[in-house]
């Protein structure tokens, strides 16, 4: 599961949106909601992710994306999160991530995630090895002012 997470998260920072997308499940039940909206489905998904991708490569082609902290828990032989607080200096804020992820014939794929932005006056500090409460989801290209979580 970590691998299938790792790849996901480097597809993230690359800016590499076929390999982000391989990350997730192909199909009506995935869910992911973002401080943009709620994407029901791997088609609402892969329109708004690809249109992401595409404005956060104009924006900042390096996109420098930071992951503060990470944890991966299992829950069972088929199932397990990642809690991911997230940070990017072409984006303004921080981020945090709760990724479901379930095993199936195609290996581990997130299934559900749920992405906030922490409000700038908590005070996180969103560098590696902080110890205070972190971020959500990957921050927003510079130009949507870091609102997004993708």
């Amino acid at each position: 599961m970590r691998a299938a997470f790792e790849a996901s998260r480097d597809a993230l920072r690359s800016l590499d949106v076929e390999g982000f997308l391989a990350g997730y499940e192909d199909g009506p039940d995935l869910l992911v909601v973002d401080p943009t909206g709620e994407y029901v489905g791997r088609r609402a998904f892969e329109r708004f992710a690809r249109a992401w991708f595409r404005e956060a490569r104009q924006a900042a082609p390096t996109y420098g994306l930071v992951t503060a902290r990470e944890r991966v828990h299992p829950l069972d032989e088929s199932t397990a999160v990642a809690v991911v607080h997230w940070s990017s200096p072409a984006a303004s804020g921080s981020f945090r991530s709760l990724l479901l992820y379930r095993k199936g014939g195609g290996g581990w794929r997130i299934a559900a995630e749920h992405s906030a932005a922490v409000p700038p006056e908590t005070g996180v500090d969103a560098s590696p090895d902080s110890t205070s409460p972190g971020t959500a989801g990957p921050p927003g290209p510079p130009s949507s002012g870091g609102s997004s979580g993708r």
